[in-house]
């Protein structure tokens, strides 16, 4: 799994609702995530909760969007994608599969992979990003009910809920390595 695959709806879907709608964004992003889930199956991959919960998401927006396309639900949708990660993220921890193992595995020797403290990390990372993902997906929803032209706020708030877990998940990254290679060195 790559990180690119697992976030290919979202992608998707932004592209398209800035060039078309929301509706054809929805309907492209459910394709991207069946595409995947469909690959994913082929290969025997282990679940993915996070293309999971894109399928679930886009699948039920797409479904909105046909049964009633001027919904009012188009404008939290900046809310509900966050939520809907939050979601998948949380649900891989609690099936005792973090999301970030796969993308922690690239980088970590594979002897380390059976180790609790390995899984503990992944554990903790993917809880980081759990609390980004609900804490942009409240100030989302705060946003859009309290200034809904605000869009330049809409952004930034978005950007953060990734810049964020992403700084304080490479920070945790190079405290766990310097750990390590200091019990290593020991």
């Amino acid at each position: 799994m790559s990180a690119l695959r697992s976030f290919a709806p979202w992608m998707g879907f932004t592209v398209v609702s800035v060039v078309a709608d929301w509706r054809l964004a929805a309907a492209v992003a459910l394709v991207i995530s069946l595409a995947g889930a469909v690959s994913r199956r082929r290969q025997a991959a282990a679940p993915d909760d996070l293309a999971n919960a894109a399928t679930l998401f886009f699948g039920a927006l797409a479904i909105v969007s046909i049964l009633d396309p001027g919904s009012s639900l188009q404008h939290y949708i900046p809310a509900l994608a966050p939520a809907a990660l939050c979601a998948g993220a949380g649900l891989s921890i609690v099936r005792g599969r973090p999301f970030t193992i796969p993308f922690a595995q690239r980088s970590t020797p594979p002897e380390l992979w059976d180790q609790p403290r390995f899984y503990a990390a992944n554990v903790t990372i993917s809880m980081i990003w759990v609390i980004s993902f609900a804490v942009s997906a409240l100030a989302l929803g705060i946003i859009r009910a309290a200034a809904p032209d605000a869009t330049g706020l809409l952004i930034e708030a978005e950007i953060l809920a990734f810049v964020v877990p992403m700084r304080c998940t490479a920070f945790y990254r190079r405290r766990l390595r310097t750990r390590y290679a200091t019990a290593v060195a020991g």
